[in-house]
Parts: C-alpha cells; sequence; structure tokens
C-alpha cells in the first residue's frame, strides 16, 4: 500500500555516528536534502523520546540523558523522504 512517503534506510545517504554511542550522535544528510528537516527518536516500544531540528547537512545531538537501549530513528526531510534505522546508547 503506498501512502506517499518515500521511504529510504540505504546506506551511504545519511550518516548517524558513532553508533554505538554514550550519547552525542553526528547525523549528515544527502547534499541534495531539501532543510530544514526533522530527527525523531523513538523507543522500541514506539513512543517517541526525541526531536530535534536540523537546518544544517551535518549537525550534532546530545541523546546522554536517554537510558542505555537500542531506539529507532526517524529522519523527515522538507522533500517529504524519511530516512530510518537503529541506533544503540550505551
Amino acid at each position: 500500500m503506498h501512502v506517499g512517503i518515500r521511504e529510504s534506510s540505504a546506506p551511504g545517504k545519511v550518516s548517524v555516528s558513532p553508533n554505538p554511542t554514550s550519547g552525542n550522535l553526528k547525523i549528515t544528510i544527502p547534499d541534495d536534502a531539501r532543510l530544514p528537516g526533522k530527527f525523531e527518536l523513538y523507543e522500541i516500544s514506539g513512543r517517541c523520546v526525541a526531536e530535534f531540528i536540523f537546518q544544517n547537512r551535518s549537525q550534532n545531538f546530545d541523546i546522554s540523558k536517554l537510558s542505555d537501549g537500542l531506539y529507532i530513528y526517524l529522519i523527515r526531510l522538507t522533500s517529504g523522504e524519511v530516512f530510518s534505522g537503529k541506533i544503540i546508547r550505551q
């Protein structure tokens, strides 16, 4: 079923590092991406635990206050493209 959202988890398009992380993440998005974008972080249960707006192609985010564990991220670009992946906080 198509819902009108282009979704991608293709490696090389978005970089989230380091992964695993102790709290600081650097996110780099493609040069052709339309900004601003939104970075959302979810617990495995589906509860959103963090949201950040980014204006730059490469930006740092602090998630050190979150508990250790596995999280799912979504990066939503103005173009409608959505990138997803997993982050381990340790």
